[in-house]
């Protein structure tokens, strides 16, 4: 963690973001040397890394993993023009149809990811790999709650508090609940819980879109 808090310095852009006051702590880093997106753990923090080209991407359609950051979290490193790049990309004017889209397409890719983690998880089952499955499962119905209310919503930019006060918001905070105690060791984990946690979030939206 320490060489981490050296390296801050050449990074483009750290921002804590979240709970200050919880068990983790919530950076996401915009960084020139990364060669795609990483979410790393390093003790109780929780590290989400993004080249600056998908960074920009991502601001451009108000992707939830990088609006909230954005709009209510606390400068710990800039550069000094990449947070300003990417306000203005988050605030800019982009046709509603393609920020839908955008979600819609995210959340598939993160339900295909989940899918992929349930069936590594049959073969061998741990503590990492069920958090890692529950953090996806959480995002697969995040970005899809997420569309629904840029469909229906006025709002020109979402975080993730406002999916967590929709209908959907105490089904997402037991997904990462389970997420924290599995990673933990905090419950015993089976992989019939977890292809029952999948089904029912597929249910679920599933209901949602019809």
């Amino acid at each position: 963690m320490a060489d981490f808090f050296k390296d801050i310095s050449r990074e483009l852009l750290v921002i804590q973001y979240g709970n200050a006051e919880g068990d983790d702590l919530d950076l996401l880093v915009v960084s020139p040397k990364a060669p795609y997106h990483q979410q790393v753990r390093l003790g109780a923090l929780d590290v989400t890394i993004l080249p600056v080209r998908l960074a920009v991407h991502l601001a451009a359609h108000k992707d939830i993993l990088i609006s909230t950051p954005l709009s209510q979290g606390s400068l710990v490193h800039s550069d000094g023009s990449t947070f300003d790049l990417l306000l203005r990309e988050l605030q800019s004017s982009r046709p509603r149809h393609s920020i839908v889209s955008h979600h819609l397409s995210q959340s598939t890719q993160c339900r295909q990811n989940a899918e992929q983690l349930l069936r590594l998880a049959e073969q061998e089952l741990s503590a990492a790999s069920a958090e890692i499955y529950c953090h996806s499962l959480a995002w697969y119905l995040s970005y899809f709650v997420a569309a629904k209310m840029y469909v229906n919503e006025k709002e020109e930019v979402l975080t993730f508090d406002d999916l967590l006060a929709s209908p959907y918001g105490t089904e997402l905070t037991k997904i990462r609940c389970n997420a924290k105690v599995y990673g933990k060791g905090e419950r015993a984990i089976t992989v019939k819980a977890l292809k029952a946690l999948f089904e029912r979030v597929d249910r679920m939206l599933i209901d949602a879109s019809g």
